[in-house]
């Protein structure tokens, strides 16, 4: 599963959270549609959808303003393990996956690169690669 975690200071955005919310699966739709996975919106429950199975999560929390958590894209991951999940507390709901949609594995790092792509696309940011020395080091100093 691709986890995408993006810390935004949303009042500096506009402070609109529906907006942050349709940006967030935005990146989600576009990354899937790079590999010709026709995803929709779901507008009673925020997620990605296709065929009416759960392939992305959008989950939210904000603190003064700046958002925390996002959106996770279910790549390869061994479904089974959601059978036991309320998936957005609707239990008639299943989750699918890009593999269980193309039939195939597909690359992760390619997954994740496109994902990066959409997400600097649709937020109109560019993106910095740092390391995780680099993580530690900023937080400490």
């Amino acid at each position: 599963q691709l986890v995408l975690y993006p810390i935004i200071n949303l009042k500096a955005r506009g402070g609109e959270l529906r907006r942050y919310l349709h940006e967030l699966e935005e990146v989600a739709l576009c990354t899937l549609k790079e590999y010709g996975i026709n995803a929709t919106r779901w507008s009673e429950h925020p997620g990605i959808w296709v065929d009416g199975k759960q392939i992305g999560a959008i989950g939210l929390r904000i603190s003064r303003s700046i958002s925390m958590h996002g959106l996770s894209l279910n790549v390869n991951p061994d479904l089974s393990s959601f059978d036991v999940i309320n998936l957005c507390g609707l239990p008639e709901k299943k989750a699918t996956s890009m593999l269980q949609e193309l039939g195939k594995n597909v690359d992760f790092n390619d997954v994740s690169s496109r994902l990066k792509q959409c997400f600097a696309a649709i937020f109109k940011v560019e993106l910095e690669s740092i390391s995780p020395e680099q993580v530690i080091g900023d937080s400490f100093a």
